[in-house]
């Protein structure tokens, strides 16, 4: 897991790793590392955002956390997914198309099954980011597509 303190450092976190912190009866943690302790508190948690603000020996840190899959998605462009409407929705990586589950004009719902697309041996769904009308269908059954190759226009 990787933690982002401050928007400035990033840390990487071993979970599998024992982790001396000790909760006090004010509700603060004692948390022992390379023989210093330290006062935790947790001043605030936005469990949406993944965002946790820290109080550390009374100095605050905002910790922005990512999990393998956070960094999996920002690794293969689909954080703009997010936060913008797209007008394509584009291959995440090389493979075949095994199924085209929509066609020209369809109407979609956010999360719905658009296409399977086959790569390294697994079926990877392909679903919608938000609300849509398909506008055309840009590949063929059994179409081999490279990474970033269009697939759909909206």
């Amino acid at each position: 897991m990787n933690i982002k303190v401050n928007d400035q450092h990033d840390i990487e976190v071993d979970l599998s790793a024992p982790l001396d912190l000790r909760p006090k009866v004010d509700g603060s943690y004692s948390l022992i590392h390379d023989a210093k302790n330290y006062q935790v508190e947790v001043e605030s948690i936005d469990v949406d955002n993944k965002e946790v603000v820290l109080l550390l020996n009374g100095n605050p840190y905002t910790c922005k956390v990512s999990t393998e899959l956070d960094l999996l998605i920002k690794d293969m462009g689909l954080l703009s997914a997010k936060s913008a409407k797209l007008k394509e929705i584009k291959a995440p990586m090389p493979g075949k198309v095994i199924e085209v589950l929509v066609k020209e004009s369809d109407e979609i719902k956010k999360g719905d099954s658009l296409l399977i697309l086959e790569a390294m041996k697994m079926e990877n769904v392909i679903k919608a980011p938000h609300d849509l009308v398909v506008k055309s269908v840009k590949v063929k059954l059994g179409q081999a597509v490279e990474k970033g190759a269009v697939l759909l226009k909206l």
